[in-house]
């Protein structure tokens, strides 16, 4: 397809009154490949006068993921309703520092690129309840993601982190952290105490020497997942994490706390 027939086939789509948002979205997502093509970022001429295109369509969901994408631009803030962008599994080196002006962004998948670092300016995107940024090469995680204080769910696993930003104790919500296959060596008092709503803890195959004594706080923790460590004791204050406890003998131990 064309730079013309592209242009043409995103017209017919954008302006296509009986498509609801999410239909449009998805039919925009299969006409990308290897780049994101300007006229995502820019208004259409079917779009009346003096009207964006994407404040027409009102795009939620961006989902790229899967593609060849060595690029996302700056042009990305003329997405101001996104609430869902995919990019997983494609060939980023960098995201654009605009994805911070994202105000209205709660799911920021970008697992599986080529990433070595995290802009500051993600943390800017104080919506975030969602973050994925697996199967990367990332050393350190933006200590401004601490801002993000409505984050539930994180991915970091895969990466090369040989620790966690003090900042993320601020994550009040958190329900789910998953930082395996790292190169982290301890996880701080303060981080774990902090993580009251915490349901799963994934930190295998890491260089962790012990588990904090403030893992008993953690109420409501399912499943902990340490395995392939250099742990050599479990800290007496495990017995805290009750609803590990309740169903847990010596036979089934190894399935709901793995070390």
């Amino acid at each position: 397809m064309n730079e013309n027939e592209f242009e043409s086939e995103m017209r017919k789509v954008s302006s296509d009154p009986i498509l609801d948002p999410r239909r449009k979205a998805y039919l925009m997502q299969n006409l990308m490949t290897r780049e994101v093509p300007d006229e995502v970022y820019k208004s259409l001429d079917a779009v009346g006068e003096g009207e964006n295109w994407w404040e027409a369509v009102k795009l939620q969901k961006l989902i790229l993921a899967h593609n060849e994408i060595q690029l996302l631009k700056e042009d990305i803030r003329n997405l101001p309703l996104l609430s869902v962008l995919n990019v997983s599994h494609n060939k980023l080196s960098h995201l654009p520092t605009a994805i911070g002006e994202l105000k209205s962004l709660e799911a920021l998948d970008v697992s599986n690129n080529l990433l070595n670092e995290l802009a500051e300016e993600v943390g800017s995107a104080t919506a975030l309840i969602k973050f994925d940024c697996s199967g990367n090469q990332i050393k350190d995680l933006p200590c401004s993601l601490g801002n993000c204080l409505d984050l539930s769910d994180l991915k970091a696993s895969n990466n090369r982190l040989t620790s966690l930003p003090e900042e993320l104790s601020n994550y009040s919500k958190m329900s789910k952290l998953d930082v395996e296959g790292n190169k982290l060596t301890t996880l701080s008092e303060k981080l774990v105490a902090s993580w009251t709503f915490l349901t799963e803890l994934i930190a295998a195959k890491n260089a962790l020497t012990d588990i904090p004594e403030s893992i008993g706080s953690l109420s409501r923790l399912i499943r902990l997942d340490f395995h392939q460590n250099k742990i050599a004791s479990i800290p007496s204050s495990i017995k805290g994490c009750s609803l590990l406890a309740e169903s847990i003998d010596d036979d089934d131990f190894s399935a709901r706390l793995e070390l």
